[in-house]
């Protein structure tokens, strides 16, 4: 097709795409108003069918029918990763407490957990719907919980709290787990600190030993995370005060450099005398222990055989 030809065509699907988008969100902002509508008329009718005595006996009545619901997004896709499980959870809560009349029912929670799931958290939750059509929301939740939230209970919250260690990581990111973690044990500000302090690493804890450290919980936490940056910091900093990279350094000197070379005596001559103290200067890098030169070892060295003509051209002392 030519080029020419092609672009109207490009150019008019391009405007149906832009139409078909607006008209989805126009369907959904419908849909959310026969919800609202819905909900409206389920009212309406309760209160019209209320006898007149009763409605003395009424409990006080919630927020007024003008009063709508904002709609949240929906949780995020659980696919059964127990590590994700309690966020899970959470998201779905936090929408049935603020959206009551969007989920009165049993049925409207339970149908969006099973929405929010895929992978085996989905095959687990069509099983459970398929055995019990009309479960209950709390059975739900238990059953859920069951499978996928291994890690609530008190005793396994107490032991990961006790197996947490900060290792070679910044205290910055050790204290968010052990942030989350001291929520869910509920434990009392004294021990939460014996846990913070035991698990630092020791080179932390020595600091700390010299020092006196503060109250408060909190204030804890970030001296310890002020102290850890500082010393991260002058860590990669050499002596004279200029930075380096932040790789590790090699301190090592080879051993010939550290050794100091020996002054010529004056009674020496020629190079048979220096062959001692080169070999022990020379490097273990594969150069030749007689020339120190590479490609070559020292049986073969071009240089050896002329070691006795220097000397020969002298006459004996």
């Amino acid at each position: 097709m030519n080029p020419a030809d092609a672009a109207p065509v490009l150019r008019e699907l391009s405007i149906q795409g832009e139409m078909l988008e607006r008209h989805e969100k126009m369907m959904k902002h419908v849909v959310e108003e026969q919800t609202v509508l819905r909900q409206l008329v389920a009212e309406l009718k309760g209160i019209l069918l209320t006898p007149p005595g009763a409605a003395a006996d009424a409990p006080s009545p919630g927020p007024s029918l003008s009063t709508r619901e904002h709609p949240l997004p929906a949780p995020e896709k659980f696919n059964g990763d127990l590590d994700k499980s309690r966020g899970f959870l959470t998201q779905c809560s936090f929408i049935f407490r603020e959206q009551p009349r969007s989920y009165f029912s049993d049925g409207a929670k339970v149908g969006l957990m099973v929405e929010s799931m895929t992978g085996r958290a989905l095959q687990w939750a069509q099983a459970v719907v398929s055995m019990q059509p009309a479960i209950s929301y709390e059975d739900f939740l238990c059953k859920f919980r069951c499978v996928f939230d291994k890690g609530s209970s008190a005793d396994s919250t107490a032991h990961r709290m006790f197996s947490l260690k900060q290792g070679w990581r910044s205290v910055a990111d050790f204290s968010i787990d052990f942030w989350i973690l001291a929520e869910e044990t509920g434990w009392q500000e004294n021990a939460l600190r014996g846990a913070f302090i035991n698990g630092l690493n020791e080179n932390l804890k020595r600091e700390l030993a010299s020092r006196e450290l503060p109250k408060s919980l909190s204030a804890l936490v970030n001296v310890c995370i002020q102290l850890d940056e500082h010393r991260r910091e002058f860590g990669r900093r050499p002596a004279g005060g200029s930075k380096t990279s932040a790789g590790p350094s090699l301190e090592w000197r080879r051993e010939w450099e550290e050794q100091p070379l020996e002054e010529e005596q004056p009674m020496q001559i020629g190079r048979a005398s220096f062959r001692s103290v080169a070999r022990r200067r020379r490097p273990q890098g594969g150069e030749c222990f007689t020339c120190g030169k590479r490609g070559h070892f020292s049986d073969k060295c071009p240089e050896s055989g002329k070691d006795a003509a220097p000397a020969a051209n002298h006459p004996p002392l």
